[in-house]
């Protein structure tokens, strides 16, 4: 590692907090397609539904904090700092999205196959990128360190995302895919 000029630290492009920064913003066009659908309801394209609306503040929101988050991953968690990093207010209010959400969503009796409605196939999309995102933290926390709630973090954005993903499918009257153990055979 070197020093730059503007002091900060020159890494490989393939190293660990390069790439679990680039994995996590991977995930920016596959969120912001969704926080986008508000601006074409004002322009007169309505999304498919109220409930498609209400999904996509949030998202709009989170799409944002991704970029608070790949800051936090860009520097080694040592302990409490100074640096933009991930807050537990954040957390809770991806918990308490994945809440209201689920809150009206049948219980699950089985695993959720991706797919179902466009919008719900494109948030598992968007669910596969963030988990990727999570897997590549945990892989670098070996060392230099990640910050614990940029993990937790992670995997808030994509339990949302699944819920969303199955809020999408009951919105558009459509069942969800559910694994059938055996049935291919």
């Amino acid at each position: 590692m070197t020093a730059g000029p503007t002091g900060l630290l020159r890494v490989p492009a393939a190293a660990l907090s390069v790439l679990e920064m680039a994995a996590a913003r991977a995930g920016l066009p596959a969120v912001g397609y969704f926080a986008q659908i508000p601006h074409y309801v004002t322009g007169g394209y309505a999304p498919a539904s109220v409930a498609l609306a209400l999904q996509c503040a949030p998202l709009a929101r989170l799409q944002n904090e991704l970029f608070d988050l790949g800051a936090d991953l860009s520097v080694p968690y040592a302990g409490p700092d100074e640096r933009l990093r991930v807050t537990q207010q954040q957390v809770d209010g991806l918990e308490g999205l994945c809440d209201a959400f689920n809150e009206s969503l049948p219980e699950l009796k089985s695993f959720v196959l991706p797919g179902g409605t466009k919008t719900a196939a494109r948030l598992h999309v968007a669910r596969t990128v963030a988990r990727r995102a999570e897997l590549r933290a945990l892989e670098a926390d070996a060392a230099p360190g990640v910050d614990p709630l940029a993990l937790v973090y992670l995997n808030r954005v994509s339990d949302l995302l699944f819920i969303l993903a199955r809020a999408a499918n009951a919105d558009g009257g459509e069942g969800e895919p559910l694994w059938r153990p055996g049935r291919a055979r």
